[in-house]
């Protein structure tokens, strides 16, 4: 799994880019997507 900062810093991102009204799910894909950089 991943460390809850990591976790944190990659959701953040994604809501930074898709805006805070983002459903879970997008939120969830875009921030796994950074994860993975």
């Amino acid at each position: 799994g991943y460390q809850p900062a990591q976790a944190s810093g990659a959701i953040a991102v994604a809501m930074k880019e898709l805006g805070a009204d983002a459903d879970t799910a997008k939120l969830i894909r875009r921030g796994l997507k950074e994860l993975a950089r």
